[in-house]
């Protein structure tokens, strides 16, 4: 069974490398730190917290929604999957 976003915790998470998420679902942790965000996997993926990393964001397959105006971070946002990003705010 893949693990949920709920698996993380409620609470903030750093990322000094590569977080992949390969689930769907809304995300609400902040997210700081170097590393890059990896969005694979087929589902819809929300990203609602305000987040600082500045690794990049990299969507492989699927949808990542940007839910907050920082939800993205501060690096490039690269889509592969076509599918697109979807910014709400």
């Amino acid at each position: 069974m893949p693990a949920t976003v709920d698996a993380l915790g409620t609470g903030d998470v750093t990322n000094d490398a590569t977080l992949e998420l390969n689930t769907g679902g809304d995300f609400t942790n902040n997210i700081s730190g170097n590393g890059q965000v990896v969005k694979s996997g087929d589902d819809t993926l929300t990203f609602s917290g305000s987040n600082t990393y500045t690794g990049g964001t990299l969507i492989s397959s699927g949808t990542l929604v940007a839910n907050d105006v920082n939800a993205l971070g501060t690096g490039d946002v690269t889509d592969n999957a076509h599918a697109g990003t979807e910014h709400r705010r």
